[in-house]
């Protein structure tokens, strides 16, 4: 019985750990895109990964050799993935517009929460990169990462809807720690399985 609260309480401290890490990567972010007011998506796109990278680091480096590795991939993936979004923006426009004139303001969030699978599902296959190698079953993370994108993104913006929230990193902390929340399940089903766990 000690045994199994001691595995419960691991994988409840490393599931908070990781929330608490990839909200304050949001909180980062969230700042920056505040206090730079005009360069907010120059910045959103070039340090969003980066950032989240770094605090997502944090906690993974006691779990995966290599975490390092996590960095570049969470980085570059953001970029990547928010180009290709970009890039099929002129095909998605048009469906977007219709769908917003059927259903009013609350189109965003549907849209965000599909834009933000596409971008997640991009962050997520990256980084499975770095978890294949050390965990059973990393493709889940993948799905876990699309599905922690949509909310990330359709929370995001839920929240910047409200009155008084928008200019504030308040989105930001809320969108990524519903994301950590999402992806921290997974990822401590994926390290439970690991013999790195019982570090």
């Amino acid at each position: 019985m000690s045994n199994s609260n001691n595995d419960l309480a691991r994988h409840l401290t490393l599931w908070l750990s990781w929330v608490l890490a990839t909200a304050a990567g949001g909180a980062a972010i969230g700042t920056v895109v505040v206090l730079t007011g005009s360069n907010e998506i120059f910045w959103y796109l070039l340090l969003t990964g980066f950032a989240i990278g770094v605090a997502q680091w944090l906690v993974l480096r006691r779990y995966l050799q290599g975490a390092g590795w996590w960095i570049l991939a969470s980085g570059f993936a953001w970029v990547g993935s928010l180009l290709v979004i970009s890039m099929a923006s002129g095909i998605l426009n048009p469906i977007v517009e219709f769908i917003a004139s059927l259903i009013g303001r609350w189109w965003v969030i549907g849209y965000n929460f599909v834009t933000g699978m596409v971008v997640g599902a991009g962050l997520g296959v990256a980084q499975w990169l770095v978890l294949r190698r050390q965990t059973q079953g990393a493709g889940w993370w993948v799905f876990a990462s699309a599905v922690g994108g949509a909310v990330n993104w359709a929370v995001s913006v839920a929240i910047t809807q409200m009155d008084g929230i928008s200019g504030t990193a308040l989105p930001y902390i809320a969108g990524w720690a519903a994301n950590g929340a999402v992806t921290g399940i997974v990822l401590v089903w994926l390290l439970s399985n690991s013999t790195e766990m019982g570090r």
